[in-house]
């Protein structure tokens, strides 16, 4: 156990455990109950330790988005002052989900600079095929193309609905 005398005055310590958060602090001069600047009834012992106690409720929720592992192949193109961006995307995970994508452009413009330019995509499927989508960027004028990558591709099975029959159940007199 903590062994008080072993404290200075001037120096205070804590000590926290678990769910229940307990906290000690060395103090010779007090006695007795009273309120502190918080609200809080605190006890003061003759032992010359102050104890408060607090509990911690913590709440989890299930979680309601399964993610899926999704690869996506691009190929890319420069035609003038754009770039022509294929992609193909492929989720073995599960046939119906859908996500996002950022596709980053890079280039080198007319003074010489390199610049990227990033464009946010989402994609949604409803069967187990792969996805193919073609889009067509604006660089600008007098530009070089460095190369286009996808970065952070996201994706989420949706949940496919179960059919609900709409008749009624038989009663006994039909």
């Amino acid at each position: 156990m903590l062994n008080m005398s072993s404290m200075k005055s001037s120096h205070r310590r804590f000590f926290c455990s678990g769910v229940f958060l307990l906290c000690l602090c060395s103090n010779a001069f007090a006695q007795g109950d009273f309120i502190n600047s918080s609200g809080q009834q605190q006890v003061m012992k003759n032992e010359g330790h102050a104890e408060k106690k607090y509990v911690i409720k913590l709440e989890t929720t299930q979680a309601t988005k399964e993610y899926c592992h999704v690869s996506v192949d691009i190929s890319y193109l420069q035609k003038s002052t754009n770039v022509i961006v294929d992609t193909t995307l492929e989720n073995p995970d599960c046939a119906a989900s859908g996500g996002s994508y950022t596709v980053a452009v890079k280039f080198r413009d007319g003074n010489g600079e390199l610049q990227t330019v990033e464009y946010e995509e989402t994609w949604q499927r409803e069967d187990d095929q792969s996805l193919q989508s073609r889009q067509e960027y604006y660089m600008g004028e007098n530009v070089d193309l460095i190369n286009a990558r996808v970065k952070r591709p996201m994706c989420v099975c949706v949940p496919i609905p179960t059919e609900v029959t709409d008749t009624l159940p038989l009663t006994p007199d039909q």
